[in-house]
């Protein structure tokens, strides 16, 4: 179980101004945490995604089917509209996996 991730670019340690930017790190932050834990997305079993504007949702699509390609085999999604998201925070994520030892 995660945390809040957001898309603060890991580098700089700064929040875009744009939602596709975000979006784009929010996934490649999933990435990294997942990798941490010895883990893949295919490990993710549900991942909840809290949006400042719900109609930002088509940003959060594309990096949504480039992360998990296979309908079939996609974790749970849900998404929730959170107007109080502040510090210029567009888009968050939490999630559940479970990691099998390796």
């Amino acid at each position: 179980m995660t945390g809040s991730i957001t898309g603060k670019d890991p580098g700089t340690g700064q929040i875009p101004t744009d939602i596709e930017q975000q979006c784009a790190n929010m996934f490649a932050n999933i990435e990294r945490v997942i990798q941490a834990a010895s883990g893949t997305p295919a490990d993710i079993l549900k991942l909840t995604v809290w949006l400042k504007n719900l109609e930002d949702r088509k940003h959060v699509n594309p990096q949504w089917l480039k992360m998990f390609p296979d309908a079939g085999s996609r974790p749970a999604r849900h998404t929730f509209h959170q107007p109080d998201l502040a510090g210029g925070v567009l888009v968050q994520c939490e999630f559940f996996a479970v990691v099998a030892e390796r």
